[in-house]
């Protein structure tokens, strides 16, 4: 449900740290840089990054392939706690109220509220959770591995873990780069999905519903999720770039663990007119 915008109360710890992560970016940013901390930066920008896309969305959100293997369980949430987007079952009641509602005022990021709203206004005022949500919440606390990464101490611990080896390896110059810029980095890549992907890019499927767009940068940045048109249309596909030159990453890795008899996929949920 979402709170009439005169009723919305700023959450605060959200706002300051958003706030926070932003000026030690941009200002100790230029002053650290160097081609280490930049590979820190990199590095982690690919692991977290893929931690949202092949982990929080694909797998927890949309089940588009499926793992028994609590280790490819327990990585995939590793990774997606890095992006510092909030706790793996928050992450998945959130982006299933936007496929839910999209671009509807049920929305939590609807574009039809203003760019600036759905790229990342709305993170900075509280949300109602729905018994609806609260519901897809506790079914997926029953996973030992979800409920392990929902708790705060570890979600926390995860980020004092990572800060600490790059402290060590690189100096406080790497804990810049490796941490606040590039997570300030992978937000705006996240956030520009639910934005730019809803503003400019081409149309396939008109009758998705939403204004959901293909955006070809996106589609490099984001590891493939900037197909967003089509993953709007196909919901549960493991493969959102549904044409030989649209570039997705994260389904070459999904289909690369199928290889490996880490993880499956039903090629049944891949469109068939697929090129």
């Amino acid at each position: 449900m979402r709170i009439a915008k005169e009723r919305r109360k700023i959450n605060w710890p959200t706002t300051i740290a958003i706030i926070l992560f932003h000026v030690i970016a941009l200002t100790v940013g230029p002053l650290t840089f160097n081609w280490a901390n930049f590979t820190a930066f990199f590095v982690l920008y690919v692991i977290s990054g893929l931690g949202i896309t092949l982990g929080f969305h694909r797998y927890y959100t949309h089940n588009a392939f499926t793992t028994n293997n609590r280790i490819v369980q327990s990585c995939l949430a590793f990774m997606g706690s890095l992006a510092l987007q909030g706790s793996v079952t928050g992450w998945v009641i959130d982006h299933f109220q936007h496929h839910n509602y999209s671009d509807q005022p049920e929305d939590p990021h609807s574009s039809r509220e203003g760019f600036w709203w759905s790229h990342m206004g709305w993170l900075f005022y509280e949300v109602e959770v729905s018994n609806r949500q609260q519901a897809l919440k506790d079914k997926m606390l029953r996973n030992p591995v979800t409920r392990f990464f929902d708790n705060k101490l570890v979600f926390l611990g995860v980020q004092f873990l990572v800060g600490f080896i790059l402290l060590y390896i690189g100096g406080p110059g790497m804990v810049v780069w490796g941490i606040f810029c590039r997570v300030v980095f992978v937000w705006h890549i996240t956030w520009f999905i639910n934005s730019a992907c809803h503003f400019w890019g081409f149309v396939t499927y008109k009758d998705s519903g939403d204004n959901s767009k293909n955006l070809w940068w996106m589609g490099l940045l984001a590891f493939g999720e900037g197909w967003h048109n089509n993953h709007h249309m196909y919901q549960a596909s493991p493969r959102h770039g549904l044409k030989w030159w649209q570039i997705d990453a994260t389904w070459y890795i999904i289909y690369t663990l199928s290889i490996l008899r880490l993880a499956k996929y039903n090629p049944r949920l891949i469109p068939k007119d697929t090129i």
